[in-house]
């Protein structure tokens, strides 16, 4: 096996390596992207502390 043979095989293994989590993580946006047609936007208000007082301030999400 000469250098551009083992290069070309390499190549091919990390090109392997990218493809499968790349495929698996396009079928999920699609996913999301067909589950999120359904969805409504909303805001929620989450409070870290109670009420009044020197506190935290709470977030708007």
């Amino acid at each position: 096996m000469d250098g551009l043979a083992a290069a070309s095989l390499i190549i091919e293994f990390l090109t392997w390596i990218a493809l499968v989590p790349g495929v698996l993580l396009y079928v999920a946006g699609i996913s999301v992207r067909v589950v999120g047609r359904r969805w409504t936007a909303t805001e929620g208000l989450v409070a870290d502390g109670p009420a009044g007082g020197d506190g935290p301030a709470p977030r708007v999400l």
